[in-house]
């Protein structure tokens, strides 16, 4: 029996997001390029997101710069799977 991966997308919108990240990236005078290697993610990319010119980030970008900075924002995904609906009827069309 072959297996499927599935994946989950949630959009979470994160007030101030972009401030708070370029704020504790001062206090603790971390330096970009530093921050964004540890992040996994290229330095005009996190520039961009401390500006507000990136909207959309992945929660593995999200979780990658709270490793860079040693801190959590908060941002809690919910994950749900309705289990009733984990084998598919084929007699059913998809949704």
């Amino acid at each position: 029996m072959s297996s499927v991966e599935v994946y989950i997308t949630e959009t979470v919108e994160v007030e101030g997001l972009a401030d708070k990240i370029k704020e504790a990236r001062k206090k603790m005078k971390g330096r970009v390029t530093k921050l964004s290697e540890i992040a996994g993610i290229h330095r005009s990319y996190w520039y961009g997101i401390e500006s507000g010119l990136i909207k959309k980030i992945s929660e593995e970008t999200l979780r990658g710069i709270e490793k860079a900075l040693d801190m959590d924002f908060g941002v809690v995904m919910h994950y749900s799977l309705d289990h009733s609906r984990s084998q598919p009827n084929p007699s059913e069309p998809p949704q």
